[in-house]
């Protein structure tokens, strides 16, 4: 009897290594936390020929100020600087759909991809609300390349609007992972 409570000890202590074993080999994906600060500026047309957002849904033609349900694309221009001759480093591309009843808001999805630098071939995905020329934060809900599995916030201001030509300061507070290989 007691030869037989060995061997049921001693086969649930194999299976405890077994166990523990297996799952030391596979929490070996510990990549390490990186946190990064991008500083960029959001170039945006608003209309003519070189307009870099379209208002592709116009449920309020009658009303030149109410936009709600109004969906608009967006392709504009991201620079290191405010001034139009700064280095291009990507795009902002994405949607904004006029959500606001009451007052004018907008509940934008917008990636911005990175063309040249130390980023280029990488995104950062942000979801949030715009409600006026008021400072907004939107959080960041993903990205690729060196931005795998981000996560964060940012911070945008209108800095100028001059006719057409609109210029907001964006600060990115991202959250990802350093040098995450997942070639195999």
């Amino acid at each position: 009897m007691a030869s037989s409570s060995v061997q049921y000890y001693s086969f649930f202590f194999l299976l405890l290594l077994c166990t523990l074993a297996t799952s030391t080999s596979s929490d070996s994906f510990q990549p390490k936390e990186k946190r990064t600060h991008l500083r960029l500026f959001f170039h945006e047309i608003e209309s003519g020929p070189n307009a870099t957002i379209y208002n592709v849904v116009n449920l309020n033609e009658s009303s030149p100020t109410y936009t709600f349900g109004d969906i608009h694309v967006v392709d504009s221009i991201l620079r290191e600087g405010t001034d139009t001759s700064s280095l291009l480093i990507g795009r902002a591309q994405g949607v904004v759909f006029d959500v606001g009843m009451v007052q004018n808001a907008g509940l934008s999805i917008i990636t911005l991809v990175f063309t040249a630098g130390e980023y280029s071939g990488s995104s950062v995905t942000l979801l949030g609300m715009i409600v006026g020329p008021a400072a907004t934060e939107r959080a960041v809900v993903g990205g690729t390349g060196q931005f795998r599995m981000a996560r964060g916030f940012t911070i945008s201001k209108l800095i100028s609007w001059e006719g057409e030509y609109l210029v907001s300061e964006f600060n990115v507070y991202v959250v990802h992972y350093e040098n995450l290989d997942v070639s195999q």
